[in-house]
């Protein structure tokens, strides 16, 4: 799930240099899913990438139930005490909301 685009979320998306730079990213995390997807192919695993832009939690939840998921299996990065005050986790949100089971995966 990438980040929604700044006037998604009710901000003017800003100069067309910023844009730019975002859809920059949005690339980047695109050839990434396509890389991950190879390795899984090459090691005869059957793989698909979906990068779906929006608010992380919803959207997950959201697509997994689209998909008919069986499970969400997600990467975690530890955080520290400042971030995780300011911040929900959004791995804690995505068990507690999601219908399927949640797989955590320490990155």
């Amino acid at each position: 799930i990438a980040a929604p685009d700044p006037d998604f979320v009710g901000y003017e998306p800003g100069p067309q240099y910023i844009r730019d730079d975002r859809a920059k990213v949005l690339r980047e995390e695109h050839a990434k899913l396509a890389a991950y997807v190879a390795v899984l192919e090459a090691k005869g695993h059957k793989a698909e990438a979906l990068l779906v832009q929006g608010p992380t939690i919803e959207t997950l939840i959201a697509e997994a139930d689209k998909l008919k998921a069986d499970v969400i299996v997600m990467g975690h990065h530890k955080h520290g005490w400042l971030y995780k005050f300011f911040n929900e986790e959004t791995a804690t949100e995505t068990i507690s909301k999601a219908l399927v089971p949640v797989l955590i995966i320490p990155l």
